[in-house]
């Protein structure tokens, strides 16, 4: 029996005005996230800053994607209406276990929407532009998580990561959604993809594990996972064109 969450009229219901897939959108928000967020972390609307706002992008994004699954969106709401709570708690008084439950939450909420994606992406044997965007957004969200251990080694841990550039920024400032926002995104995709230029560096156990995992869960996920379904998706496109045979000549 086919799924009838797969079937294209359903799909068009979800976005009917632009007609494309879901991971599409949330990869887009994904990329805002990493490129815009640092540049607008010193702006404030309403004494919010606007890369908060910016965040809450993601959450909205997330749970557009996961749509289709009912148990899916009502845990990722959930998950995101706890993180939205204690963001407030801490904007408005600061208080430590609540930002602490803010980065536990957030985290949580990551990790629960790339099982998901990854589910989905795993299970659909039919490889789509809308699959390989899906992919994409789990490399993504994988350094979002990470970000988020960082953060929360951070709080527990101010020596956890120190920084070898010259800087004013205090480490405490590094942690996720602090006013150096992007400054934990940026390390933790310089360490998912082996890039690593040193200007960040972890400085405890706790936090040197958490950066090895992710360097060898980034090579694996590309070398395995993307690969993989880049090559289904060119196999699967080559073998729907038309094969033409040669007229016989007489």
């Amino acid at each position: 029996m086919s799924n009838p969450f797969t079937h294209p009229s359903i799909k068009w219901m979800i976005f009917p005005a632009i007609g494309i897939g879901s991971y599409l959108w949330l990869l887009g928000a994904l990329f805002t996230l990493v490129v815009v967020a640092p540049w607008t972390a010193s702006i404030e609307l309403f004494n919010i800053r606007l890369s908060d706002i910016l965040s809450l992008m993601i959450l909205w994004a997330g749970i557009a994607a996961v749509s289709r699954s009912r148990v899916a969106t009502l845990f990722l709401t959930v998950i995101a209406i706890c993180t939205i709570v204690c963001q407030l708690v801490v904007h408005f008084r600061g208080d430590f276990w609540a930002a602490v439950g803010a980065n536990m939450a957030g985290m949580i909420f990551l990790i629960g929407l790339f099982m998901v994606i990854a589910f989905d992406v795993f299970l659909n044997r039919e490889v789509t532009a809308e699959t390989l965007a899906g992919a994409c957004c789990g490399y993504v969200l994988i350094a979002g998580i990470f970000a988020a251990i960082y953060s929360i080694l951070l709080q527990f841990n101010p020596n956890a990561i120190s920084l070898t550039m010259e800087t004013t920024i205090n480490p405490k400032d590094l942690v996720f959604q602090s006013n150096s926002y992007g400054l934990l995104g940026y390390y933790s995709i310089s360490t998912l993809t082996t890039l690593g230029y040193g200007d960040i560096v972890p400085n405890s156990m706790a936090s040197r594990s958490a950066a090895s995992l992710e360097a060898l869960i980034g090579q694996l996920y590309l070398a395995v996972v993307v690969a993989r379904l880049v090559g289904m998706y060119i196999s699967s496109r080559s073998s729907d064109k038309p094969k033409y045979a040669f007229a016989e000549i007489e």
